[in-house]
């Protein structure tokens, strides 16, 4: 769920054109990035369950950083964004949260 959905709902965004003021420009140019974030992070941490990889985290984020570089320099296609980069940190930050809750709420119950 924390991984498909965030998909289905970024991807939305690149094919609704309801509005066309500045929120909804921020919304369709920087909304899916974060939820694609969102959702690697989330796919990651599904994989290592309860021992997250700080390598892998840290090639990541590292990866994000990179993707926007190389695009503001011209060598991939797109625009190198700053706002970018804070919704792709931002949003992982969100799903570390997400998994940290989760872990607390599971040993609860395993404990029980």
């Amino acid at each position: 769920m924390t991984v498909i959905l965030p998909l289905i709902l970024g991807s939305s965004f690149y094919f609704l054109n309801i509005l066309d003021n500045k929120i909804y420009q921020i919304l369709k140019n920087h909304l899916p990035d974060g939820l694609w974030a969102f959702s690697l992070i989330s796919c990651l941490c599904m994989i290592w369950k309860t021992k997250v990889n700080n390598l892998w985290l840290f090639l990541t984020f590292l990866g994000f950083a990179t993707f926007e570089y190389l695009q503001n320099i011209e060598i991939i296609d797109g625009v190198g964004d700053w706002l970018d980069i804070i919704f792709y940190f931002s949003f992982s930050y969100v799903a570390l949260v997400f998994r940290n809750i989760y872990l607390i709420k599971t040993r609860i119950y395993e404990n029980d």
